[in-house]
């Protein structure tokens, strides 16, 4: 699968209710909590287009323990550069 094709068609398809929605279902198979993932979704320091990208990245490791992980480590990027990488 190419994410950064299906991640572009998805934002630019979608409005940004439907993108949570859709990174909300991705994430429900991740083993994260639905705590986490609710305060992931309304974490303002990532767009709803770099939360649809990163989801997409987190959801692509299948069953790869942790990954709840890399949702809580987001929730402490500080800053543009941050975020983009």
């Amino acid at each position: 699968a190419d994410i950064i094709s299906d991640v572009n068609e998805a934002v630019w398809s979608k409005d940004p209710w439907e993108l949570k929605d859709l990174n909300q279902s991705r994430l429900v198979g991740t083993g994260a909590s639905e705590e986490l993932i609710e305060i992931y979704l309304d974490n303002r320091r990532l767009t709803p287009s770099q939360q649809t990208l990163l989801t997409a990245a987190i959801a692509e490791l299948e069953d790869v323990s942790g990954r709840d992980g890399i949702l809580r480590q987001s929730l402490q990027l500080d800053g543009e550069t941050e975020i983009n990488f």
